[in-house]
């Protein structure tokens, strides 16, 4: 990103706006490194001028700025929407599924309370390793040490 685009987009964010990817596109598109300073003027000049004052400045609000400055009119930049690039559907993959075991024999209980005292005890071993991975909670205490 040229120094320009970023001195732009620094700009903007001061003003109180937020810019859309499609907006930002269509900057870059529009904004050569000599207009690109009265287009960000114009493009802010005109999101005050709406009412309700927009979050974010959006592609309609900058081609709208740049109608203004008859930047689009020397046909150098043909601005279209569109999504970006070229999405895959999953019906066009095939899929990895690999059984990694057979849990059947493991799973269930009888209700006794000697399995939901096991199943508890596993899952929170489980959680607790997790948690002491964790930065924010590296040195945290047991439970045995809170009850003592």
């Amino acid at each position: 990103m040229s120094e320009n685009l970023r001195n732009a987009i620094g700009v903007i964010l001061q003003a109180g706006f937020q810019i859309e990817s499609d907006a930002f596109k269509t900057l870059v598109e529009l904004g050569h490194e000599e207009s690109l300073k009265p287009l960000i003027d114009k493009v802010l000049k005109v999101a005050e001028s709406v009412d309700p004052r927009p979050l974010f400045i959006s592609a309609d609000l900058v081609l709208k700025a740049a109608e203004q400055l008859e930047l689009g009119s020397d046909g150098k930049a043909e601005i279209g929407t569109s999504l970006g690039a070229e999405r895959s559907f999953a019906e066009e993959h095939s899929p990895r599924l690999e059984v990694v075991f057979d849990p059947t024999g493991k799973l269930g209980t009888s209700g006794v309370f000697d399995d939901f005292l096991h199943y508890f005890r596993s899952r929170f071993e489980k959680m607790s390793g997790l948690f002491r991975q964790r930065i924010d909670t590296r040195n945290a205490g047991t439970i045995a040490d809170a009850l003592a």
